[in-house]
């Protein structure tokens, strides 16, 4: 049961968000399990005032929205990374080959048959 005029956010983010903005919250206790012979309370979110639901609802989804975009950012990166190593190992067998086969030509059409 909720206290009238709170809310209950189960968003991972929550807590984090509600300690940064300065709002009071409360941890939300849904139930207790029995771990080894110990009571231990299973905590899932928070519990806020009602009209801070929308405030921490917005700024959790921009945090994932960041997330997102910054996972992305990281992925192009190690894409271009990828795609560089694969271009200069190619120059570099292209330039060893010019410089050492004998039948090698980097001429368009002029390329050795395999004999």
């Amino acid at each position: 049961m909720l206290p009238a005029g709170t809310y209950h956010l189960t968003d991972p983010n929550a807590k984090e968000l509600a300690r940064r903005f300065g709002i009071d919250y409360a941890e939300a206790v849904v139930a207790i399990e029995f771990t080894r012979g110990r009571m231990v309370p299973r905590v899932e979110g928070i519990v806020v005032c009602q009209e801070y639901e929308t405030v921490l609802k917005e700024a959790s989804a921009e945090k994932e929205r960041f997330k997102w975009v910054q996972a992305r950012r990281v992925e192009e990166q190690a894409v271009l990374a990828r795609w560089k190593k694969l271009t200069q190992g190619l120059l570099l067998q292209h330039r060893l080959r010019k410089k050492y086969d004998e039948n090698y030509s980097d001429q368009k059409g002029n390329l050795p048959s395999d004999e």
